[in-house]
This record gives C-alpha cells, sequence and structure tokens, in this order.
C-alpha cells in the first residue's frame, strides 16, 4: 500500500485552494463543478481530515503491515 507523504496532500490542497478562481470562465471548467469544489475546499472536516492525516497514516501502515504478516 502506497501513501503519498502528508507535505504532498497539503501542498496539493493549498495549490487547489489558491488557485481555484484562476478556473473561472474556462470552457473546460463547469460552473457546477467549480462551486462543488470550493464547498469541499471551504469545508472545515475536510481541512481536519487533511490535517490529521499526518498522524494516521503511520498508525493505518502498521496496522495494515501487522495484518498482513499474520495472513
Amino acid at each position: 500500500m502506497f501513501f503519498l507523504p502528508f507535505e504532498s496532500i497539503a501542498a496539493a490542497f493549498q495549490h487547489v485552494r489558491e488557485n481555484l478562481s484562476d478556473l473561472n470562465g474556462r470552457p473546460e471548467a463547469n460552473e457546477t463543478d467549480l462551486v462543488f469544489l470550493q464547498g469541499i475546499l471551504a469545508n472545515p472536516a475536510v481541512t481536519q481530515l487533511i490535517k490529521w492525516r499526518r498522524f494516521i497514516t503511520p498508525v493505518l501502515t502498521r496496522s495494515i503491515k501487522s495484518v498482513l504478516s499474520s495472513v
């Protein structure tokens, strides 16, 4: 199982947040998709999940390795 480093996910999340307005008016950007994405990015629960991923990933990785080694 492969997990992206926390820094990569946090940087990608921040990049999308900062550049979302650049998509407005572009023909390939559907307005309802942009509204949906803005809603997700503005959701405090999503922000907290991104932050908590740093702590959860090592626990999940150890748990998965433990289960796989017992099979």
